[in-house]
């Protein structure tokens, strides 16, 4: 059975989504849209960046 995530189907639907329906989306927020969904589907990847969380006290001992 192949693992469905968020991340898939994003990538499997973004582009028929951007051509047929995007301007359902409301023209105020919809540049945000897109950067959150376009940021959402590169997750994952090392060259786009990465964050790491240390415990400071964790980094004392």
């Amino acid at each position: 059975m192949t693992k469905v995530t968020l991340k898939k189907i994003l990538q499997d639907n973004w582009q028929n989504f951007l051509k047929k329906k995007i301007k359902r989306i409301p023209k105020v927020i919809r540049a945000d849209v897109i950067e959150t969904v376009e940021k959402a589907m590169d997750c994952g990847r090392l060259e786009k960046g990465y964050t790491e969380y240390m415990c400071l006290e964790c980094m004392e001992s």
